[in-house]
């Protein structure tokens, strides 16, 4: 996470109006959420409502993961519930994104190319954004 400082686990979190329901996750994850959004700025976003710009950031998922893992301690799946959130979370950010010159393609390859773009994670790239 060059550039940044370690998130810490312990850190009170500011309400901050419009970023993900996170209630259903553990207080570990909420903590990591919290603290990764009130962050904005130093991600170079414009708010912490800015989902695509947290998403295209490797330091908002490297980050999420680490503080998960650090923060939700010996409880695995309580890490890996935070971690499969931000997951979703990015999906949908994707989702919502129109990449450049897609409206160009038939119906058809929109829905291929916006489906595969949502499945970045699961093809292993650190980003859903194209090289140019």
């Amino acid at each position: 996470m060059a550039g940044f400082a370690p998130i810490a686990a312990t850190t009170i979190i500011p309400s901050i109006a419009a970023i993900p329901d996170v209630s259903s996750l553990p207080a570990c994850g909420q903590t990591c959420f919290g603290n990764i959004f009130a962050q904005y700025s130093g991600f170079g976003c414009a708010s912490p409502q800015d989902s695509y710009c947290f998403c295209n950031k490797a330091n908002f998922s490297n980050g999420l993961r680490n503080c998960s893992n650090g923060a939700c301690g010996s409880d695995a799946a309580a890490a890996s519930s935070a971690i499969a959130f931000g997951s979703a979370y990015c999906a949908n950010a994707f989702a919502t994104h129109t990449a450049t010159g897609l409206a160009a393609l038939p119906s058809c390859g929109q829905t291929c190319f916006n489906n595969m773009v949502a499945q970045y994670s699961a093809l292993r790239c650190a980003s859903s954004v194209l090289p140019l």
